[in-house]
């Protein structure tokens, strides 16, 4: 097992080339905007976005946030050529409550076509992020024990005798990672890229362990503090909180 995560997208306005159907209020645009608590919303309990990725490789795809149930069926096709979307490659991309990560086997070409169908839902599709990126990992896993833990979000008024009115609003899964045995090479390539690509303020997809199918789309709250235990051996930490999810859309 390892941890694996996913910084970046290659949707964007650019890449994203149309969509079945969108709500007038959450539009597609909302796929990518890096808040999974506003969603792009469909007219329907089925429907497809097309992305031309022109020379972009992706390997996983991330859908974070959805309403999607657990008989939905979820589609991802390529093709060289947009009039190549028939049908001819295409993998089935099994659901996931909350959050679905998989990783393409596929063979990448340039044009895409994601396709969900989930005629058993109360409500129409609502998709939080949808992301088309590649992977990675540290070649040393964090130590266990780790901390992991869930945040909840209070709103709280004390009357003058005391008497708590708490109202929650939100909950966030939290993680604490402790990483040690890091060699300089390893911190050079791996953790300083990480914290490079995070850049301080991207959402990211993080995958606790590699043979499960669990996500969460996080942010990390710590900077790099890294320390010298000996001669080409550091330690550092990662402190993630899943991003709010929000409401859901009735």
């Amino acid at each position: 097992m390892g941890m694996l995560y996913v910084i970046g997208n290659y949707i964007n306005l650019g890449t994203l080339s149309s969509v079945s159907t969108e709500d007038s209020i959450y539009l597609k645009e909302n796929m990518y905007d890096l808040a999974q608590s506003v969603p792009w919303r469909m007219l329907a309990k089925s429907g497809n976005a097309i992305f031309d990725m022109g020379t972009d490789v992706p390997t996983i795809l991330g859908i974070m946030n959805h309403n999607l149930t657990s008989n939905a069926t979820i589609t991802l096709e390529t093709a060289a050529t947009l009039e190549g979307l028939d049908g001819t490659f295409t993998e089935n991309v099994p659901p996931h409550k909350l959050n679905i990560w998989h990783t393409i086997g596929l063979t990448p070409l340039q044009w895409w076509k994601l396709t969900i169908s989930d005629a058993g839902n109360g409500s129409n599709l609502e998709l939080g992020e949808i992301i088309l990126h590649v992977s990675n990992t540290f070649t040393m896993n964090y130590w266990w024990p780790y901390k992991e833990g869930m945040a909840y979000v209070v709103d709280e008024h004390v009357t003058h005798f005391g008497r708590r009115h708490r109202i929650k609003r939100a909950k966030k899964k939290m993680f604490t990672l402790d990483f040690e045995g890091v060699t300089d090479a390893h911190f050079t390539s791996e953790i300083e890229v990480f914290f490079d690509a995070w850049d301080g303020d991207q959402p990211f997809i993080f995958i606790p362990d590699d043979t499960l199918t669990d996500s969460w789309y996080v942010e990390c709250l710590n900077s790099l503090e890294a320390q010298r235990i000996f001669i080409d051996q550091n330690k550092f930490f990662l402190k993630l909180e899943e991003q709010s999810r929000g409401i859901t859309l009735l």
